[in-house]
């Protein structure tokens, strides 16, 4: 094999190899990101929340001012934190809410906004089924002590 083949044949390669680091690195981007776990747990004194390694946040239910559901967060930029196309976890500044601790599926609503008098809450799990039941166990807890 003379040189000029060489070169060309070590040529290939490396587009081959750059071409699978690029397919590589499109896939993780695409399924790493659904990996994320969001937890919350309510009992009759407080709202647990918990997104992967992050800090877990505690909610007194005797602080909570508003609880509902959403559709849209509409338009909003991080301030901290961090984001990619189907999950955003951190402090944000919310148009229509202000600033927020956001741990949500971006393209997943519903979303729970919780509202204490200092602070905003947004979070959602990545199925609607689970931050309804989220939604409702919370709205019966504080039922309770009204």
């Amino acid at each position: 094999m003379n040189e000029e083949a060489k070169e060309k044949n070590s040529r290939k390669l490396s587009y081959l190899l750059l071409l699978l680091v690029v397919v590589f690195y499109t896939l993780w981007q695409m399924f790493a990101s659904g990996g994320h776990t969001v937890t919350a747990e309510v009992d009759d004194t407080q709202i647990g929340l918990a997104v992967d390694r992050y800090e877990s946040v505690f909610i007194p239910l005797e602080e909570v001012r508003e609880v509902r559901l959403i559709e849209s967060l509409g338009e909003w930029i991080s301030l901290d934190g961090s984001s990619d196309r189907n999950f955003s976890y951190g402090r944000c500044s919310i148009e229509e809410y202000g600033e927020a601790m956001l741990s949500v599926y971006t393209q997943k609503p519903p979303f729970l906004l919780i509202r204490t008098e200092n602070d905003t809450y947004i979070y959602n799990h990545s199925n609607q089924k689970e931050t309804t039941e989220d939604y409702n166990a919370i709205t019966e807890a504080l039922s309770g002590i009204a």
